[in-house]
């Protein structure tokens, strides 16, 4: 679509780009204050007799806050952002069709022989 001199086919893809990283941001903001409070459950509720199983349950706090809080609230943002990678790329392969009249799956193909190259090339 096209307003004036403004070319606004793709401006979806900006928006969920946007919308994609004021979620990031916000996760990453929560993210120190959900760890801060796993941090004084399990010191709150620490075994004070024996200091075995305090050792083990410091090593699962520090599996849950170094890996398992962190993976679980950001891969969801790498997956979205696939999506909205995968939708943008099947989106201009359709305008390219619309265009020069080829099958979308062939500009697809070339978008993905594209991409590979780029990640050989670095």
């Amino acid at each position: 679509m096209k307003i004036g001199p403004f070319d606004l086919r793709f401006v979806e893809i900006f928006h969920e780009l946007y919308a994609l990283e004021e979620y990031m941001n916000s996760v990453e903001l929560q993210l120190p204050k959900l760890i801060e409070n796993e941090k004084e459950k399990a010191y709150h509720n620490r075994p004070t007799d024996d200091p075995v199983e305090w050792q083990q349950r410091k090593a699962e706090l520090y599996e849950l806050i170094e890996d398992v809080l962190p993976r679980y609230f950001r891969n969801p943002i790498v997956v979205t952002l696939w999506a909205i990678f995968e939708s943008a790329i099947i989106e201009i392969a359709g305008e390219i069709k619309d265009k020069l009249d080829v099958s979308v799956h062939r500009v697809a193909s070339v978008a993905s022989n594209l991409l590979i190259i780029q990640d050989i090339l670095g």
